[in-house]
């Protein structure tokens, strides 16, 4: 297990810093490794190659949060700043690499595995328990691919969370979720194996979904700004099977709005227009991220009052 504490998203990603000293380098997974300086979150690898970023005080609840395609595969980088906002709430987040396959079944167990192992390892004898008590809720949370990989979960396993939210569903087939040309024959073995589309295909996992999904209360998220966001259909497909146990919502922003962190822009002597447009593009994209953050997170305290009582 290899922690840290940070008080910044890109902390993390930076040279970590002794307290005094120099660059801390080699880390290892099975070395455990806490710099001191003043945090708010506390970041650990753990054996199982997930990521914990949890409180520095007992978790309210535990978040298994699913990035999208290729953006799943690091989303302790690449959605920093979102993971850091549940953890500054009182809520670990432990997120669950993977790499793009084809089979999305299979690809849905094995996160679940995974994230089921990570809680053990959270709560064994060298572990961080305060990071997973028990008796908190578990949230699914997922972004784009990661949101189908969840509701696949909660059809295969309709006890896995308390409540699952999902953010910019997304399921189409190759030819439409990876437009670009050459990019398939270029990808991974890991992707590509001779398949040609994905399984089970959009309308069979509809079907699994439709069919069997059990997590309710369920938070479907939507951008304005989204040309490929497929939420509003999912949600009436999850309200037909739970009713009231779904509820949809739409904020400013785009499919890439939860991706982001706290990364410094370099600047020179001078502040020139550009740093100026850097900025506020920023800014902007902090500003939509901490939004999101808020809605979540509400949602969250909600689910935890209601299963506490």
């Amino acid at each position: 297990m290899q922690s840290l504490t940070k008080h910044g998203a890109f902390q993390r990603r930076a040279s970590i810093q002794r307290a005094g000293g120099a660059p801390v380098r080699g880390l290892r997974a099975s070395r455990p490794c806490t710099v001191s300086v003043a945090a708010a979150a506390t970041v650990t690898k753990l054996e199982t190659g997930a990521w914990v970023v949890a409180p520095q005080y007992r978790s309210k609840g535990v978040v298994h949060f699913l990035g999208g395609a290729f953006a799943g595969a690091a989303p302790q980088v690449v959605y920093s700043l979102l993971l850091d906002s549940i953890a500054d709430a009182g809520y670990t987040a432990i997120a669950t690499p993977y790499a793009v396959t084809f089979r999305h079944d299979d690809c849905a167990r094995a996160v679940r595995q995974q994230f089921l192992d990570s809680v053990a390892e959270l709560r064994g004898p060298a572990g961080l328990p305060d990071a997973a008590p028990d008796g908190v809720p578990v949230i699914g949370l997922g972004h784009s691919n990661g949101a189908l990989l969840h509701l696949l979960i909660g059809a295969f396993f309709p006890g896995a969370a308390a409540t699952n939210i999902v953010i910019s569903f997304n399921n189409k087939q190759v030819k439409d979720a990876i437009p670009v040309p050459g990019l398939m024959e270029n990808l991974p073995g890991a992707v590509g194996g001779g398949a040609t589309d994905f399984y089970p295909t959009p309308a069979e996992s509809r079907a699994i979904i439709g069919g069997s999904y059990g997590v309710s209360p369920t938070l479907v998220v939507r951008f304005a700004d989204d040309s490929i966001d497929e939420s509003l259909e999912m949600s009436a497909l999850l309200k037909s099977r739970l009713g009231a146990g779904v509820t949809q919502i739409t904020l400013p922003g785009s499919h890439i709005t939860p991706c982001g962190g706290d990364v410094p822009w370099p600047t020179g002597p001078i502040f020139t227009p550009v740093d100026t447009i850097a900025q506020v593009v920023k800014e902007q994209q902090q500003a939509d991220i901490l939004r999101l953050s808020k809605q979540l997170v509400g949602w969250m305290d909600m689910v935890s009052v209601q299963q506490a009582a």
